[in-house]
């Protein structure tokens, strides 16, 4: 049974069919389940195959199949539109969805506003705040399907490091197409809306150290600052903030002596030491926000003169049942007190040495020690079973643990999370004596496929093999939003950007290395691999290369998932005994 977790993986895509997704809590919760919309309590089909809705508290509008259908009152209503649509959204007793990248409004035969990205609509549904970006400054990027000698390259768009964004501006329209441009100059928009209070907008500088959330004049599009906030590094999102409550109080967040704190009118109004991570939704004058008092757990408050528990509804899940369960213990490590999980196999006899395998994320967009869980952690046991002991580690820069732990990799984004690996490994060796630390190897994708890479190449004598899958190996030819966050303005920190470029490190391979790209990848693009393979290969250093044709960032969850950890796990087994 154990060998059918990577099929598993993929006929499930990572266990998310059956699982209760897009959930919007209101006069009735819904969500969706399979592509089917549901109401809660108890689960009732109300619509199948639906792709996305939204819901005004009254009507529900969804995309099936790219056809328009609303919902009210348990009557399904289909209505005609000049084609397929997106974003569907009602309000007033209309709905404005998209056409490609026109705006129309039901009961109004022509688009009223044309080249839209998103919308939000007024309180009474008679004016939109629109936004838009145009990307003809941005550089065009290809992939191209190399099964397919005769097809074109697909262009994509990709603002890199020190390269142009796409410029964002904003406009308030009206149901007769009469528009007025919005006061916006800001290089990202972060979140945008329209409450009772009027439609705002919150966007970053380019340096992402300074926030605005910005008042519009719903007459003129005149925008006025109502709260900034700054920061050395950079300024966190929390997802749902900035936000304002139903008298107007504005909620931010506040990071102050180690702690992100909810804050109402820049006064911090959660306790120390519980480290906020979302605002979900703000119901008057209740904030209902989610937050970590110990790194691994995350729960449910709520604020509304004073914070205390709160309950979430309980949604039923049909995911199939995975084919195995976790060896899982928690550690706390060395003097950092690193959270960790080690996987062991079922039915290893204490005394008996094992190989060990780091699997991290280790990146400061992912949490991979939680007591929540996720199909990662049966990646991790499927390892164990193989034979190793495995050892999951989340160092600096990881979410859960305050402001001041996610900005020790601001400047210098890797290493800081390579040293806690080593730090880790040492320590939890220390306690589990069976590990053998003569036979250590990493594995990961993405961020934690460059930590893989610096392992081998930095520090071969603590890492003997290495599987780096879509992993960045030149800063400048990643995302601007994203690189530029944790190591600054290349033209200000150059260094920074000298360091994390691994191509010039090629010559240092000593330890067997297996590189993993996936060709439709518009995250990472597959030139990373090809350029390190490439370098790698000019240095005369033999190495292993699997590429997948078709398959993008997500790897895992695809068709090529078994392939993908049948291949790691037999290069891991060649080289680790």
């Amino acid at each position: 049974m154990t060998d059918s977790l990577p099929a598993q993986l993929a006929r499930t895509r990572r266990f998310t069919v059956g699982a209760p997704d897009e959930i919007t809590v209101g006069p009735t919760v819904l969500f969706l389940r399979s592509g089917a919309l549901f109401s809660h309590d108890p689960d009732q089909l109300l619509l199948d195959h639906v792709d996305e809705y939204a819901t005004d508290g009254t009507v529900i509008a969804c995309s099936v199949g790219g056809e328009l259908h609303t919902v009210a009152d348990g009557t399904v209503e289909h209505i005609a539109t000049p084609g397929p649509i997106s974003h569907p959204r009602p309000r007033g007793g209309r709905v404005a969805y998209l056409c490609g990248s026109a705006l129309h409004v039901t009961g109004i035969e022509a688009p009223i506003a044309e080249e839209v990205d998103d919308f939000w609509f007024s309180p009474g549904g008679d004016q939109l705040l629109l936004a838009r970006s145009d990307v003809s400054n941005v550089d065009t990027w290809y992939l191209t399907d190399l099964t397919d000698p005769a097809g074109p390259p697909r262009p994509i768009r990709y603002a890199a490091v020190g390269r142009p964004n796409a410029v964002i501006s904003l406009a308030i329209v009206d149901l007769a197409g009469v528009h007025a441009d919005v006061e916006f100059d800001l290089e990202y928009l972060v979140t945008a809306g329209w409450d009772a209070h009027g439609p705002y907008a919150v966007g970053l500088t380019r340096d992402q150290r300074t926030e605005r959330f910005l008042a519009i004049d719903p007459d003129t599009g005149a925008s006025t600052i109502k709260h900034e906030q700054r920061d050395r590094c950079w300024v966190q999102e929390v997802p749902g903030l900035p936000a304002r409550t139903a008298s107007g109080r504005l909620v931010t967040h506040l990071d102050r002596d180690g702690t992100r704190f909810l804050a109402v009118d820049g006064e911090p109004v959660s306790p120390a030491g519980l480290q906020l991570r979302e605002v979900r939704r703000i119901e008057g004058e209740r904030i209902v926000f989610t937050a970590s008092a110990q790194p691994t757990e995350t729960r449910c408050y709520a604020y509304e003169n004073g914070v205390r528990e709160a309950a979430e509804p309980r949604i039923r899940s049909d995911v199939e049942q995975p084919v195995l369960t976790t060896n899982r213990t928690r550690l706390i490590l060395g003097p950092r007190e690193l959270r960790a999980d080690l996987y062991l196999p079922w039915g290893h006899e204490p005394g008996t040495a094992l190989p060990v395998l780091l699997d991290p994320y280790g990146g400061p967009g992912l949490q991979r020690v939680t007591d929540e869980g996720d199909w990662r952690d049966l990646v991790s046991q499927w390892f164990a079973e193989q034979g190793f002991a495995v050892l999951v580690i989340d160092g600096a820069g990881t979410p859960g643990r305050g402001p001041d732990w996610e900005r020790e990799i601001y400047g210098n984004a890797f290493m800081p999370v390579l040293d806690d690996q080593i730090a880790g490994l040492h320590a939890a060796a220390a306690q589990h004596p069976d590990l053998d630390l003569s036979r250590v190897g990493i594995r990961s994708w993405s961020f934690g496929g460059t930590i893989a890479l610096l392992a081998v190449l930095r520090r071969p004598d603590v890492f003997h093999a290495a599987i780096a899958g879509a992993a960045p190996n030149d800063a400048r030819l990643y995302h601007a939003r994203w690189r530029e966050r944790f190591l600054g303005q290349p033209d200000e920190n150059p260094q920074a950007y000298d360091e994390n470029y691994l191509l010039g490190e090629a010559p240092n391979l000593t330890k067997p290395l297996l590189l993993m790209h996936g060709l439709a990848d518009d995250n990472v693009h597959p030139t990373h691999t090809m350029r390190m393979s490439a370098a790698l290969l000019a240095a005369d250093k033999p190495h292993d290369l699997m590429l997948l044709p078709g398959i993008g960032h997500a790897a895992i969850g695809s068709p090529a998932t078994e392939a993908i950890l049948h291949t790691q796990a037999a290069f891991l087994r060649r080289h680790l005994g």
